[in-house]
């Protein structure tokens, strides 16, 4: 059975990928683990469940978490956070993330999952406080501009024959 916590993880690499920064100790002497960004926690999130850890994954939403995705609904307890993640019919790559204000709107582009062939990207605003997502809000995809229909005019003009 394997037995690791997410964000135990993440912090384990970064404080392995900082140690060399002179700035590590504080006054009192003691190691200061840098804060994750949220772009670095939502990465760790899908690291879990890309490997279906769905518990581990779970790990990373805060009890009474809010999501939105068809529905509103509140994760309450990690069955709860674990469920979710499992339902996911999709995987995701981050594609960019944009700080506004307290939140992070992340895009990703989604690929094949557990639910079958996935394609195009979503956008979910996040609130993330000590590593835990407090929020996650799916956006809706806004629809495809229409084809412009070709006017009388836009037809294209042939060129007179030779004589």
């Amino acid at each position: 059975m394997r037995a690791r916590n997410g964000l135990a993880l993440i912090a384990v690499v970064l404080v392995n990928l900082t140690a060399c920064d002179s700035g590590a100790d504080d006054e009192q002497g003691e190691l200061t683990v840098p804060k994750l960004t949220d772009a670095q926690v939502i990465r760790g999130w899908l690291a879990e469940l890309g490997v279906g850890d769905y518990h581990s994954a779970g790990t990373f939403f805060a009890r009474d978490a809010l999501i939105f995705q068809t529905h509103r609904i509140r994760l309450h307890t990690l069955a709860q956070a674990i469920d979710f993640n499992s339902s996911l019919p999709c995987r995701a790559d981050l594609a960019e993330t944009e700080r506004q204000g307290p939140r992070t709107l992340a895009t990703f582009k989604l690929k094949a999952g557990p639910g079958g062939p996935c394609s195009g990207s979503v956008q979910v605003r996040v609130l993330i406080r000590e590593g835990r997502f407090r929020e996650w809000i799916q956006l809706p995809n806004e629809p495809e501009p229409p084809e412009p229909k070709p006017q009388p005019d836009d037809r294209p003009q042939r060129s007179p024959e030779p004589a």
